[in-house]
């Protein structure tokens, strides 16, 4: 699926405030980072924040650089998958903290270049040889909620390409629309 976002810059927007403030609950400590970070603002959570829910089918040809993070033990794939990531080099993908902080390496595989999750065989699973969690993430406030997961096997370029933008000299600046792309719902249904 396809999502249109707005790329923050702290340079540009100040810093996250998260810091404990005197009479300040945890839930307003939330709030106030969500706001200065130029969040939407929603009901401060009672575990993790909503998932996008939106867009349209996209084909992988098109998202080369999507790939699938897979509960390891578990063989069909639809089941397995529940969560996305971003090929950033041959050997790492780029995925949330959240999904991989309380998981070892073992417990997790990556699929690149497959769209259809029913397709998913033995052979097209890469292990995940490290996983490195942002130090300073913060699971209650979702701070920092990124990680980078290392692969055993590099990604064949005919399975999969890394993000192209990577391979560039310079990064987004401050507002560049970008997509987003994943495995997901159309509609907060679950259809």
């Amino acid at each position: 699926f396809t999502y249109r976002v707005t790329w923050y810059d702290e340079e540009v927007s100040g810093t996250a405030q998260t810091q404990s403030r005197a009479g300040s609950t945890r839930g307003v400590r939330w709030e106030r980072s969500v706001v200065d970070r130029g969040l939407q603002m929603g009901p401060p959570p009672t575990g993790r924040l909503l998932s996008i829910v939106g867009g349209a089918t996209a084909s992988i040809a098109d998202h080369p650089h999507t790939v699938a993070i897979l509960a390891a033990r578990t063989a069909d794939g639809f089941s397995a998958q529940y969560c996305g990531g971003t090929l950033v080099t041959p050997r790492w993908v780029v995925t949330a903290a959240h999904r991989v902080d309380q998981r070892a390496a073992a417990e997790v595989d990556v699929v690149a270049g497959i769209s259809d999750l029913d397709a998913i065989g033995a052979s097209d699973r890469r292990v995940v040889e490290t996983i490195h969690v942002h130090p300073d993430y913060d699971g209650g406030l979702v701070l920092n909620d990124i990680a980078l997961l290392y692969l055993a096997v590099a990604v064949d370029a005919a399975a999969a390409e890394p993000i192209p933008w990577q391979a560039e000299a310079t990064a987004p600046v401050s507002r560049t629309p970008v997509s987003l792309s994943g495995w997901g719902s159309t509609d907060v249904l679950g259809e």
